[in-house]
């Protein structure tokens, strides 16, 4: 069933749907012939005025009208970084956001309402800095889409105030016990179980790990350079120990730019990293662990064995966190002998 009018056409969808009469209109652009969905809408009245005023509408205005959370994001970002040589660190954390809301990318931006921006941000839980950053993200791509004529009114800043539940605990971490660490080792036998090694024995977090590219690793020396998060953590270097050494040198072969890549070469994105190891432990793991508790596990492993200033200054410079100006001096130019010497006489053999 539909109307004709030549400035678009209404079509009833199905009775059972909450918008049943889309409007439809016929576009040339780039010399090629589409007909294109405008809107849908509850009543064939509110489809008719829509008609009405979409009437003078060109291509170019349909085509934003019907611009994706993905086409809007990758716009914002362009012309947010035009004329700089490399992204600033708040975009990074716009796209950190971004891969959070995958059930959006390919929705039209403006059928995206406040209960899905607000529900998006509920389903996070209680992380706090992810929910203001997702927040932001929201009140950002609101403005752009505002910018550009797609949206009249921005639903972003009508969300609700992201604040900390004071009831609610912090989450503990907990590291991997020795039985589960154990086990772990035991059973190196695929890829996924070598993934959870590589966790463990250089504290990494999965972002930094993934993030590894092959010229940030020196087979020779036998370190991986670099991090991510603050200078401390990215000038940090970690030592490739005897037990993982196999390990690095045949991921080393592998085609791809970085150090964790797919058959394909592609890098390996940070969640399936951690979706792979989850789904290797599984059967060994007394509960479930992200990659922060393999850090966790790291860290503990020294802290129970140590017992001076100087060597707790060694494992911090290879977790990444900040020392002194002297200790970082001193650790930035030690030796990677005198690093391998020291991470082979604490950790796992």
């Amino acid at each position: 069933m539909s109307s004709t009018y030549g400035t678009g056409t209404i079509e009833f969808r199905a009775a059972n749907t909450l918008n049943p009469y889309m409007l439809r209109k016929t576009i040339t652009r780039d010399g090629v012939v589409q007909k294109v969905t405008v809107g849908s809408y509850p009543t064939r009245e509110m489809a008719e005025l829509a008609r009405e005023m979409m009437a003078d509408y060109t291509a170019d205005d349909i085509a934003r009208s019907r611009m994706t959370f993905d086409e809007l994001f990758i716009h914002m970002v362009t012309t947010e970084c035009a004329g700089m040589e490399q992204e600033p660190p708040f975009v990074k954390k716009l796209r950190t956001s971004y891969r959070k809301c995958g059930e959006m990318h390919h929705r039209v931006y403006q059928e995206i309402s406040y209960y899905d921006m607000q529900g998006k941000i509920d389903s996070l839980g209680h992380s706090v800095s992810q929910k203001r950053e997702l927040k932001s993200l929201f009140i950002k791509m609101d403005r752009e889409a505002e910018r550009l004529g797609i949206m009249g009114k921005r639903y972003a800043c009508l969300l609700l105030p992201i604040r900390e539940d004071p009831l609610q605990e912090r989450r503990r971490r907990f590291p991997l016990t020795d039985r589960e660490v154990e086990a772990i080792l035991a059973h190196g036998d695929d890829r996924d179980m070598f993934l959870a090694w590589l966790l463990l024995y250089t504290g990494y977090r999965a972002g930094e790990l993934t993030s590894r590219k092959k010229t940030d690793v020196d087979l020779r020396e036998y370190i991986i350079y670099g991090g991510l998060k603050t200078y401390a953590g990215m000038e940090r270097k970690i030592p490739i120990v005897r037990k993982i050494r196999p390990i690095v040198e045949k991921l080393m072969s592998y085609p791809g730019e970085y150090l964790l890549c797919n058959p394909d070469g592609s890098r390996i994105t940070e969640e399936a990293l951690l979706a792979r190891v989850r789904m290797a432990i599984m059967p060994y793991a007394e509960r479930p662990h992200d990659d922060h508790e393999f850090r966790h596990t790291f860290y503990t492993r020294y802290r129970e064995q140590i017992t001076g200033d100087k060597d707790l200054d060694i494992v911090n410079f290879m977790m990444g966190h900040e020392l002194s100006t002297e200790g970082a001096r001193f650790y930035l130019g030690c030796s990677a002998k005198f690093l391998n010497d020291f991470a082979e006489k604490y950790l796992w053999k």
